[in-house]
């Protein structure tokens, strides 16, 4: 398979409507046609994911994560999908991997 990453956009809802800057991440499954509607979550890292995985089914997981190194908080952009889908996460967003 060859992955291509196509553009993307994210749409804030409520409490006000705002087109939002994102990239899209690879060695995922895509978004389909439609797109996403669906309510976040807020999880500052996995371990408040495991505490709250009876609220994730059918919502979006909103990774917000502290940075602490590159290496150490870029596991929520490898792996945050996947543990996200564990609990019937629709998509899961990683805020930036930065320090800033």
């Amino acid at each position: 398979p060859n992955w291509i990453r196509n553009e993307g956009t994210l749409q804030l809802i409520e409490p006000k409507i705002e087109d939002m800057p994102m990239l899209a991440l690879g060695n995922s499954i895509p978004t389909p046609d439609e797109g996403i509607e669906a309510e976040v979550i807020v999880v500052s890292d996995f371990d408040e994911l495991e505490e709250k995985k009876d609220l994730v089914n059918g919502k979006i997981v909103l990774y917000n994560c502290i940075f602490t190194t590159y290496s150490e908080t870029v596991v929520y952009r490898v792996q945050g999908a996947i543990e996200a889908a564990k609990y019937g996460a629709v998509a899961s967003l990683v805020r930036s991997i930065t320090p800033f």
